[in-house]
């Protein structure tokens, strides 16, 4: 063969390849997906409990990526799951931002709705700890100490009688003898229902009087209601607590994320929970109870390309931002947010999942 067969050999097998690339792929990403996407924005469902997280990565796609800002629907995280499960199209939530992991039994909902490919990203753990006054003599809180030390009614012989403990000791003789002082997360935060969820309804859940209350609302209302006579304190910020805490007497608590604590008061000292203490590997076991693990899930079938519709523009971005290294990494917008990490062998795994779009299984 002559050179000059050869270089036309060379230019016909090039332009064949050329023209086995889908058109799309040769455009700019964002018209390639806009041609094809049903519905311009990301649609997420979170309980208003993950307002944080699901706003903090939201915020951070649309400016890395020029997408439109996604809208975010709360409701509760059952409410949640069962609308991102019942099935494929514009009318369905693309992501669900949950304080959980989905139930097996609504994984199989999904599948049998057709979606049966579904990303799951952990992006750390919210982990509440108990600081204490430095100097103060340490004890093991349970939930029902707490309970019966905060809550706003406390019964008492089938009566429930307005709560005046004003010491430890008047909750339980073993506790140390002094003042009944707390600082809390704001009610309504992400923080303040993971406290009430594992201290104060854990603390009620097996009290007669609270079992006799018929309706399962009434119960939890009844649970979480906190005293209002000056013994409890709620602040929004990590100087707040930390002043409460400096300020206080000996006996003096504050309710902090973990992160708020080993940078704003390192040497107060920490109260085991049930007996446990918080570590990185407490947490990761689930024996640390004022903790739980958050969640993303993405809908492989909404997003643009071999393995979805297109019916979203820019889904398989916001999976690739939610599992990056800026998101889930040391110095991320989620440790910054306050959660705790996950080891750096789960958040690479995470990340090729998300690339390779590898479906969870449960």
């Amino acid at each position: 063969m002559s050179v000059s067969a050869a270089r036309v050999g060379r230019w016909l097998s090039g332009l064949a390849i050329l023209l086995l690339v889908p058109q799309a792929a040769a455009q700019p990403p964002g018209e390639a997906i806009e041609e094809f996407a049903l519905r311009k924005n990301l649609a997420i469902a979170a309980p208003a409990v993950m307002r944080p997280y699901a706003e903090a990565a939201a915020q951070y796609f649309v400016a890395r990526r020029q997408f439109p800002v996604p809208a975010i629907d709360y409701q509760t995280a059952t409410n949640a799951f069962a609308r991102f499960c019942k099935g494929i199209g514009v009318e369905y939530p693309d992501v669900v931002v949950a304080p959980r992991r989905i139930s097996r039994n609504e994984f199989r909902v999904c599948g049998e709705q057709g979606v049966s490919e579904i990303v799951e990203v952990a992006v750390g753990h919210e982990v509440l700890v108990l600081a204490a006054r430095q100097g103060a003599l340490p004890f093991n809180a349970t939930a029902e100490t707490l309970y019966r030390a905060l809550a706003l009614e406390v019964p008492r012989d089938g009566v429930f009688y307005t709560n005046a403990a004003r010491r430890w000791t008047d909750v339980d003789a073993k506790l140390p003898d002094t003042e009944i002082q707390v600082a809390l997360p704001p009610g309504g935060s992400g923080l303040r229902h993971l406290f009430d969820d594992r201290a104060m309804e854990g603390g009620c859940r097996y009290v007669p009087e609270i079992r006799a209350i018929y309706g399962a609302g009434d119960r939890v209302r009844k649970c979480i209601a906190a005293r209002e006579d000056g013994r409890i304190s709620e602040s929004g910020t990590a100087e707040a607590m930390t002043n409460f805490l400096n300020s206080m007497p000996p006996g003096a608590l504050a309710v902090v994320p973990r992160r708020v604590h080993d940078s704003l008061m390192p040497t107060s000292p920490l109260l085991p929970f049930e007996g446990v203490l918080p570590t990185q590997q407490s947490v990761e076991s689930g024996e640390y109870l004022l903790s739980r693990k958050i969640y993303f899930y993405f809908k492989v079938g909404h997003m643009h390309g071999r393995k979805g519709y297109g019916v979203t523009r820019g889904l398989r971005e916001f999976l690739l931002d939610t599992a990056s290294e800026q998101a889930v990494d040391p110095g991320g917008f989620f440790e910054r947010l306050g959660l705790m990490l996950l080891p750096p062998s789960d958040r690479a795994r995470q990340r090729l999942e998300a690339l390779m779009q590898r479906p969870m299984s449960r």
